[in-house]
């Protein structure tokens, strides 16, 4: 039990880092008062350019990424069974999210989840996949202001 509430508030605080707004004060900007007041990658990216947008969406993808392989990490350290270090990646990925959508640092209001969500699920299915006779997931992501960037993240 105790891992598993370490992994939840290990989770939630790597994803509840706001990469967008953090970016944005760099710049000069508060992210959250401008575009869709929104601080995750696709708004970065509509108001301050490509330039911008798409560091913070690779590291928004990187913090859902993280937060599950560390806690495949930690089951596994305590050399616990495949279906906890399943659900320890599940919990990873869910608190991450919930980090990312509900930061702790701006009032429990966040980005949309798209690039941590998907992170996770690369997570997920690579912390599956190392089982044998499973096959290795493709790797893909969607960078934000593309299409389906754009439709996943309205």
């Amino acid at each position: 039990m105790t891992i598993l509430a370490g992994v939840a508030l290990l989770a939630y605080l790597l994803g509840s880092l706001p990469t967008g707004y953090i970016t944005g004060r760099l710049v000069g900007v508060d992210i959250r008062k401008v575009g869709s007041g929104n601080v995750g990658a696709t708004n970065v990216t509509r108001v301050l350019g490509k330039r911008f947008g798409y560091p913070v969406f690779l590291v928004d993808f990187a913090k859902g990424l993280a937060a599950v392989m560390l806690a495949v990490i930690m089951a596994k350290a305590a050399q616990s069974s495949a279906q906890f270090v399943d659900l320890c990646a599940a919990i990873g990925a869910i608190c991450s999210l919930m980090g990312h959508s509900y930061s702790i640092w701006l009032g429990f209001r966040g980005g949309k989840g798209v690039a941590t969500l998907r992170a996770s699920h690369c997570g997920r299915d690579r912390a599956v996949s190392e089982r044998p006779g499973h096959p290795d997931p493709p790797l893909f992501f969607v960078l934000p202001g593309s299409d389906c960037g754009r439709a996943a993240s309205i």
